[in-house]
């Protein structure tokens, strides 16, 4: 099997998100307060770089609001028995406990990161792991 139609693939998929890369870097810019006049206009009397903040401050205050709300993790029961609602509610409890768990091991609390990442990006990725069953796929 060759690589060559994988890497195709990915510079594809990479042309394909250019635009959209160079609009979360613009938004990015904006919010940290980068900016810089035209060439033409530097050094012109009366002409002075300023910067608004309100960019930062909206997301700063969207991510303090957000982030004092604990996200509300729900499963479905596979079956309409209170046996199998009373475990999908110990499975809610479990993952409710190991969130706070997660946010309270960070330097930034997870709540206040994903509402950072969803306002700058429209959206949020993440991968969660089974320590143990890591461990044993990187000893094989």
């Amino acid at each position: 099997m060759s690589i060559k139609p994988i890497q195709e693939q990915a510079k594809q998929m990479i042309k394909d998100d250019e635009a959209l890369h160079n609009v979360y870097l613009s938004i990015e810019d904006m919010v940290h307060g980068r900016y810089s006049l035209p060439p033409g206009l530097v050094g012109v009397d009366g002409i002075s770089k300023v910067v608004i903040t309100d960019p930062y401050d909206a997301m700063n205050t969207l991510r303090r609001v957000l982030s004092k709300q604990l996200p509300k993790i729900s499963i479905a029961p596979l079956a309409p028995n209170d046996e199998t609602k009373e475990k999908t509610d110990a499975w809610e409890r479990g993952l409710t406990w190991v969130y706070k768990q997660m946010s309270s091991r960070r330097a930034v609390d997870l709540t206040a990161d994903l509402a950072w990442s969803v306002g700058m990006y429209g959206q949020a990725v993440g991968q969660v792991s089974y320590i143990p069953h890591e461990i044993k796929a990187r000893e094989a």
